[in-house]
């Protein structure tokens, strides 16, 4: 599986540079979809058609993402689906294609007639379709957003587009265990600087100290990692946040770390997000989920599991759980609409909704005014070969 079907996800389109980030689980509170529809009975009447740009082949795919989301949709249907009417998803595999991504966004809109987007689980959608999306205009519920992509009339994002994509939580779990001089290994591109600046910020508050950022390119060499190690370790760098390396260049790094006395094997806690995948058979390396973990003993977890394995679901991890919380965002939405379901009248609907639960998460967000909209998430670490939690569930 690629970038999204890993641990943790939640791509994010900085600029070109893609950040996967996420988690994976659920509500501490009543499940506000899936488990029933509008009645008791299989959706009969005429379909309400959403259109998803997918990415289940390719570099970065995470087919179970999308599969997820069709399990919820398909349980929802089951049970009366919205007022009698079939949700019809569908789905176009662009595999991470830039033109492919653009072409399939309009053929879903002037063809397909669909009524919003869905769950595009591609890095690349909002940074080359929100213009179009804007023009139409037509809903994109679930866009995976930055500042420079985001336009609040059309993009409705489960996260804050100005934020630090969750890697907040890091820094604020880290100082409670002794670790409180965090440092940022990344690479000097358009983009990664606004966000570098965010957890700045937010590091200087909870730890008192500086981040300290060194720089690396996309796929750095021995000798430019260890340059960076020399300077991290000068101001006494004790956690370190890795995000945008390939995967070759996360897995040069690590082992390159723990080769010049400062990695896992040292007492270093590394923490990689964004496109550098966390190597689970690294035993103490950290990795974010953005939701509470699949196993889980929280009813609603339970109870969300279930659902999905009964539709023939068997990869649990961060890409089927933002599925399967869209489905339940996308039902949330439907629920708040009046009158007849139009373009339009789920614009309405998305504005007006300033509190609504994440079905995987404890927390609620303002789909209108997400800027306020608070992070969090849980700490894993590796051990024997696989991630276990290493923190509670926290906010920032």
């Amino acid at each position: 599986m690629g970038m999204r079907g890993r641990i943790y996800t939640g791509a994010i389109a900085l600029s070109g540079i893609f950040v996967a980030l996420s988690g994976a689980s659920l509500l501490g509170g009543s499940l506000p979809a899936g488990a029933t529809g509008s009645g008791t009975g299989a959706a009969t009447g005429s379909p309400l058609t959403f259109g998803v740009l997918a990415t289940n082949t390719g570099s970065s795919a995470a087919p179970e993402d999308g599969q997820a989301l069709e399990a919820y949709v398909a349980n929802w249907n089951a049970h009366g689906g919205y007022k009698g009417h079939r949700i019809v998803l569908n789905v176009d595999d662009t595999a991470g294609n830039l033109t492919t991504t653009t072409n399939d966004a309009r053929a879903l809109v002037t063809q397909n007639n669909v009524l919003a987007f869905i769950n595009n689980y591609n890095l690349l959608d909002c940074t080359v379709n929100g213009s179009y999306y804007a023009s139409v205009p037509v809903a994109d519920i679930g866009v995976e957003a930055t500042t420079s992509c985001y336009n609040s009339t059309v993009d409705f994002p489960t996260s804050n587009p100005g934020g630090t994509i969750g890697l907040s939580v890091f820094p604020k779990w880290a100082s409670t265990v002794g670790s409180d001089h965090i440092g940022i290994l990344a690479p000097s591109v358009a983009g990664v600087s606004t966000l570098i600046s965010a957890l700045g910020t937010y590091v200087k508050k909870v730890t008192h100290h500086t981040l300290v950022q060194a720089s690396v390119p996309l796929v750095p060499t021995a000798a430019q990692l260890d340059a960076a190690f020399v300077q991290l370790k000068a101001q006494k760098v004790d956690a370190v946040i890795m995000i945008v390396l390939a995967q070759t260049g996360a897995s040069l790094a690590i082992s390159e770390a723990n080769t010049q006395g400062f990695g896992p094997d040292n007492g270093i806690r590394w923490m990689f997000g964004g496109a550098s995948i966390s190597p689970v058979g690294i035993t103490g390396a950290y990795d974010e989920l953005f939701t509470y973990p699949w196993s889980s003993s929280i009813p609603q977890v339970k109870q969300a599991r279930k659902l999905l394995e009964a539709k023939g679901i068997t990869e649990f991890d961060a890409a089927s759980a933002i599925g399967y919380q869209n489905g339940a965002l996308l039902q949330q939405t439907l629920d708040a609409v009046k009158g007849p379901v139009t373009r339009a009248s789920i614009l309405t609907a998305l504005h007006g909704l300033k509190s609504v639960p994440l079905a995987l998460t404890p927390l609620r967000i303002d789909l209108a005014n997400p800027s306020s909209d608070l992070e969090g998430g849980v700490i894993e670490v590796s051990k024997n070969g696989k991630f276990v939690p290493a923190s509670s569930y926290l906010s920032t």
